[in-house]
């Protein structure tokens, strides 16, 4: 670590660096502890770094067991960062156990454990002396208050440290308990009891009287400041949060403990330089153990004396020399402390121990082989050693013979460790039940005499001389893959010992082998041992594979591969249809078909051939000769073909394919069975259907089939209509083979509404047998449709009144059945009344019509109605007219005849007279005209009409044929 200087006791201002890791329980978590110690180092200008590892009321050997444990937090916190100082805090009763404790015993090596780590880390151990309880261990008698409790941890801690030094490893202590001593003694001294609150002492705990409150743990941080760094802490202007007047005497409590109460106690590093001795003076070299067998002299009374036993042990490899160490005792009050230095002179004592450890070097017969036994000086002088190799007496007969590669070892150093090279020839007669000793003699010169230091009786086991060899068959093994072969393997033991060895298989893909015979066999040196195997190959390969074979003895391997030869083998799987037999009716055919996969592994051409086929059935192949390459498959269609008078029967059939000395084949039935067959014919596939009566059409069912069987008849549509009524004639029937049935359909219509283009009717007869069999034929239902066209040719077609018109007229069928209409005129005798019968689409021949003219018939154009009236349909009626004109006509020329209501009428002068005038049209059209007067002396009056019928004064008229209108004529005079 780095320090500042030595006993300055003076509140530095120089920037140093420091890191701290903390290793406790809750009396370091405290309060964060380490945050206040980095706080308290920070603030005197040293770059700090601490952190810690905590549990709560862990133990030493806990927090070694942590830190020996890989991938522990604690071991990869101490191992992870270069650390200054690591300091270690046990639990707070454990250091005042008596030493004999199994506890302490326990922490104590701990202690020493940790520090070791520690110091494998480049870093060095501090003890971290914690403080009695406020009012003392009430579980442990010993403890009795705070100052016995004190009192034996920091015995307890000042051991630790003693145990780690002497273990070899840099050990400092942080004084804490001390500084809670000095606090506790000042409130004593002041007259106060340390147990009751309202003293510095009473602050330093929380309510528990164990744990540190913040004052507790920042006079910690203040001991630890000046452990590490030999500054003071008075004056630090940290920042930790406690009373001006509080956070001076704490500075000063543990200013005074470190640097007047324990100075010279080789407590901290900047004091003591090189390895801390605690309970002595100075360095104590590794492999020493000084050690005082009373660590406390108690109770000596002024001017008394007592005494202390030093044990010394010496390590044995100490060169000869003089070794002085001070030994110190000190007040465990820490008041005084004195010193002495004891001198031991360690003398030369030439010491050497040997060894054969070379135990598994081989020793073979017939072989030579360089081993060596170790030698070690344990003594503590350089050594020259002269060495000589014999037999024992006692051993008899050796099967070896040894002899020294050197004789002469010089400068051997104490501690260090030589071999003697010795080189050892087995007889080639031996085996390893044999064994061979030797002596091995160790001299050395002291002064005029030569003085044995060791001789080593040592012996060597002869080895077992391992060396055999696998032989297979001379040639090539051929094997059928599936079968397979035995054939042997052979071993030849060329080693030394009879053994026994068992024959490893390898896996081999492509082959099965498998041990026939015994896996083990038993061969005698120079003997040889057989096995026998059989393989077996993958059916789906051929050509050279290799099968390898080893055996495995004492560490010892031999190989043997031997060459298999799988021979193509021909193999075809046929992959056959889901029934083993074909069903053909005669005059049809039926096909089968079959996969060949080829699952040998040679190639094939294959051809069929079938025997036991119907002779009137015959078979045709898509693929005749099949060729078929190792791992392909073809499939092939057989068509099966009967002839129309095949006789029904099964035939056993028998399928085979071949190659050469190949074949393969399948057996199935040829059935030819009887044909089910029926055929439904219509010539007519209309049917008009009429409301009046009943149509009918025939259809023919034909059996087909070679066997007799009974029929039904279905009768089916897919209309939702309801329009006829049907009936079909007959409905079941027989047939044999060959013959037809007629049925008749008729139908007549229900109600009208049906498509005009008809509706589709499907007949079906089937088998009642077999309802696969049948036939069908789809039928027209239509409704009868009524129409006619009447065309009128006049010949004449105007006449006068009592004359005649005259011509002939055709009527033509536009329906859609036969109809017989009824042709008359309407209201006029035309001499037409007649019944014609006409199919669809024809017309009649010219019919002859004549109309004779009323005698009163108006002048002027007419119609003539001619009307036609369908059978079929009632409701069905044609009418067509025709015009024609009635010539205008007068009786004897005259066109009006007038009279006078009055024969005679007579007036006066200058008077005046009337009298009615009646004009009547004679003839048949309308006329007009005025009236007039002519005759003698018509000067001589004035003469007035007027027509009576609308009363107005006018001479005109306009008449329709045959009537009249009367004038009032009025003359005056």
């Amino acid at each position: 670590g780095n320090s500042s200087g030595n006993n300055t006791g003076s509140n530095g201002t120089n920037t140093t660096s420091v890191s701290v890791l903390m290793m406790g329980n809750s009396y370091t978590s405290a309060n964060n502890l380490a945050s206040l110690v980095e706080g308290v180092l920070d603030a005197d200008n040293v770059n700090a770094t601490v952190s810690s590892v905590n549990g709560g009321g862990m133990k030493l050997p806990q927090h070694w067991s942590n830190v020996n444990t890989s991938g522990n937090q604690w071991n990869t916190t101490l191992r992870g960062t270069a650390w200054d100082y690591v300091v270690l805090q046990d639990q707070s009763q454990v250091p005042t156990f008596p030493t004999s404790n199994s506890m302490w015993q326990d922490s104590k090596n701990a202690s020493v454990l940790l520090s070791d780590a520690i110091a494998d880390e480049g870093a060095e151990t501090v003890m971290f002396m914690t403080w009695g309880y406020r009012d003392g261990d009430s579980l442990n008698a010993f403890n009795n208050n705070f100052t016995s409790m004190q009192a034996r941890l920091t015995e307890g801690y000042t051991r630790y440290a003693e145990n780690i030094s002497t273990a070899g490893n840099a050990v400092w202590i942080a004084p804490v308990g001390l500084a809670y001593k000095s606090v506790h003694d000042s409130v004593v001294a002041d007259g106060d009891d340390p147990t009751l609150s309202g003293n510095l002492f009473y602050d330093l705990y929380t309510s528990d009287g164990s744990h540190p409150s913040i004052s507790g743990s920042y006079l910690a941080a203040c001991v630890f400041h000046s452990t590490l760094t030999g500054q003071t802490c008075v004056g630090s202007n940290d920042t930790t949060n406690l009373n001006a007047t509080v956070k001076l005497a704490l500075q000063e409590a543990a200013d005074d403990t470190v640097f007047n109460q324990t100075s010279g106690m080789s407590y901290y590093p900047w004091e003591v330089s090189g390895t801390a001795a605690f309970g002595l003076g100075s360095s104590v070299p590794s492999g020493w153990n000084i050690q005082w067998q009373e660590d406390e002299l108690s109770n000596i009374p002024a001017g008394g004396s007592a005494s202390a036993t030093l044990s010394i042990t010496v390590p044995a490899d100490a060169a000869p020399d003089f070794y002085g160490y001070r030994l110190t005792i000190g007040s465990t009050n820490g008041n005084i402390t004195s010193s002495t230095i004891i001198v031991v002179e360690v003398e030369a004592e030439p010491s050497v121990a040997t060894a054969f450890l070379r135990q598994n070097d081989v020793f073979l017969p017939g072989e030579s082989t360089l081993t060596g036994v170790q030698v070690t000086n344990t003594g503590n002088t350089p050594l020259d050693l002269t060495w000589s190799l014999s037999h024992p007496p006692s051993s008899g007969a050796s099967a070896c013979v040894g002899s020294l590669v050197s004789a002469q070892t010089n400068g051997l150093q104490p501690n260090a460790v030589g071999e003697v090279g010795i080189m050892v020839d087995v007889d080639e007669s031996v085996d390893s039940s044999s064994q061979c000793w030797f002596r091995l003699t160790a001299s050395h010169n002291e002064g005029e005499s030569v003085v044995v230091l060791d001789e080593l009786d040592f012996m060597v086991n002869i080895d077992e001389a391992v060396n055999f060899s696998l032989v297979g068959p001379l040639t090539i093994v051929d094997i059928v893959p599936a079968t397979g072969a035995n054939y042997e393997v052979r071993l030849t033991n060329h080693g030394s010992d009879e053994a026994t060895f068992f024959l490893d298989v390898s896996e081999s893909s492509g082959l099965d082998t498998v041990l026939v015979s015994a896996s083990g066999i038993t061969v005698a040196a120079g003997e040889v041992g057989t096995w026998t195997v059989n393989t077996k190959g993958d059916s789906t390969l051929s050509g050279v594979l290799q099968q390898t074979f080893s055996s495995t003895y004492n560490g010892e391997t031999a190989l043997l591969t031997v060459d298999i030869n799988l021979l193509e083998v021909a193999d075809v799987d046929i992959l056959q249809p889901s029934e083993d037999r074909v069903l053909v009716t005669p005059g049809s055919s039926s096909s089968m078909t079959l996969t060949l996969r080829n699952v040998g592994t040679a190639n094939l051409s294959l051809l069929p051939t079938l025997s036991g086929l119907p002779a009137d059935v015959d078979v045709a192949y898509d693929v005749l000769q099949v060729e078929l390459n190792h791992g392909s498959e073809q499939v092939v269609v057989i068509t099966f073909n009967a002839a129309t008078g095949a006789t029904p029967s099964t035939s056993a059939v028998s399928l085979a394919y071949q190659d050469a000395g190949f074949n393969v084949s399948y057996s199935f039935d040829v059935v030819v069975v009887d044909r089910e067959e029926v055929s439904v014919n219509s010539v007519q596939h209309l049917l008009l259907a009429s409301p009046s009566s009943t149509s009918s059409l025939s259809v023919d069912a034909t059996n087909l089939g070679t066997s007799s069987d009974v029929f039904v008849l279905e009768w089916t549509t897919q209309s939702q209509g309801d329009w006829f009524d049907f009936t079909l004639t007959p409905t079941t029937f027989q047939l044999e083979p060959g013959s037809t049935q007629q049925v008749t359909i008729g139908v007549q219509e229900r109600s009208s509404g049906a498509p005009s283009d008809g509706v589709v009717y499907t007949l079906r007869v089937v088998s009642t047998s077999n309802a696969a069999v049948s036939d069908t034929v789809n039928l027209t239902i239509q409704p009868v449709m009524a129409g006619a066209d009447l065309t009128i040719f006049p010949d004449v077609d105007q006449a006068k009144p009592g004359g005649s018109v005259y011509g002939t007229m055709i009527l033509t069928n536009t329906g859609n059945t036969e109809d017989t209409f009824s042709i008359t005129t309407v209201g006029t005798d035309c001499g037409l009344d007649v019944t014609v019968t006409l199919a669809p689409g024809l017309s009649t021949e010219p019919l002859g019509w004549s109309c004779i003219l009323a005698n009163d018939a108006p002048a002027g154009p007419s119609a003539l109605s001619f009307r036609a009236v369908s059978s079929v349909r009632s409701n069905v009626v044609v009418e067509q007219s025709d015009l024609y004109t009635v010539e205008a006509a007068w009786p004897n020329g005259s066109l009006v005849a007038l009279s006078f209501a009055d024969g005679r009428v007579s007036l006066g002068v200058d008077s005046s007279t009337t009298t009615v005038l009646t004009v009547s049209n004679l003839g048949n059209a309308e006329l007009s005209g005025t009236l007039g007067t002519r005759g003698e002396d018509t000067g001589l009056v004035i003469l007035e009409w007027k027509r009576m019928s609308d009363d107005t004064a006018t001479n005109a008229y306009t008449l329709t044929p045959g009537s009249s209108v009367d004038f009032q004529l009025t003359i005056t005079s």
